[in-house]
C-alpha cells in the first residue's frame, strides 16, 4: 500500500461581510457604545450583533465570503513536510519535485465580487479563524500498482491577502490526475488576530 503523508499546521478562516442596512445598524451601535468598528468582530461579539441585526448568525453571514476565505479546514504550507510511505518506509518528497499551482486572492477581488451590493451603501468585511497548536499528520492512499512519480503530484496553493496572518494554504491535491484531497477534518487550536477592511 502506498500513502502520501503530510505533516503540517492546519488553519481555518472565515470572511463575514456586513453590508447595507446591516452596516448602518453596526455603525450606529458602535457610535452609541463607543466601540471601534474596525475591531468589533462579529465572531467575538455575535450575541451583540444579534441585538441589532435580526437573525444574525456569523457563519451564515460568512457563507457570503466562502470563496474568498479558507472556509474549510486547510493545511498551511509553513513548515509543511511531504512523505511517500511505501510498505511502512517513509521517504521525504521535496516540494520542488512536485507540480505547484499558485494563486492569489486580494481584498480588491472581494470588493469587485460585492460591487453591486456596495452600490447601496457602505460595508466592512471581517476575517477571523484559528490554527492548530502543533503539526498534524494526514495521509492519503494512492495507486500502489505503479511506481510513485512526484511529478504526478499536483498541489494547489493559495496566498490570501485577507488571511496573511496564516500564510499560504493548500486547497487541493491530486495525484496522477485524481483528486486525493480537498479539505481536512476539524482540529483544536488557538484563534488568531481578527482583521477587517472597508468595502468601499
Amino acid at each position: 500500500m502506498k500513502k502520501i503523508k503530510i505533516k503540517s499546521y492546519h488553519g481555518a478562516g472565515w470572511l463575514a461581510p456586513i453590508l447595507g442596512d446591516d452596516f448602518k445598524k453596526l455603525k450606529k451601535y458602535c457610535e452609541e457604545w463607543d466601540e471601534t468598528i474596525e475591531h468589533f468582530c462579529p465572531s467575538a461579539n455575535e450575541m451583540t450583533y444579534q441585538e441589532f441585526i435580526d437573525g444574525f448568525d456569523v457563519f451564515s453571514w460568512a457563507l457570503d465570503g466562502e470563496d474568498y476565505s479558507l472556509h474549510s479546514y486547510r493545511m498551511l504550507t509553513d513548515g509543511l513536510e511531504l512523505f511517500i510511505d511505501q510498505d511502512g518506509s517513509e521517504t521525504l518528497i521535496p516540494f520542488d519535485q512536485c507540480i505547484i499551482n499558485k494563486s492569489l486572492i486580494t481584498e480588491d477581488d472581494f470588493k469587485k465580487y460585492k460591487k453591486d451590493q456596495l452600490a447601496e451603501g457602505e460595508g466592512r468585511a471581517y476575517t477571523f479563524g484559528y490554527s492548530s497548536d502543533e503539526m498534524l499528520e494526514v495521509e492519503f492512499n494512492i495507486d500502489d500498482t505503479i511506481k510513485f512519480d512526484p511529478k504526478k503530484l499536483v498541489i494547489t496553493i493559495v496566498e490570501n491577502e485577507m488571511f496573511d496572518i496564516v500564510g499560504p494554504y493548500i486547497t487541493e491535491i491530486e495525484y496522477n490526475g485524481e483528486y486525493i484531497m480537498c479539505d481536512v477534518e476539524d482540529f483544536e487550536g488557538e484563534y488568531y488576530s481578527m482583521n477587517s477592511f472597508k468595502l468601499n
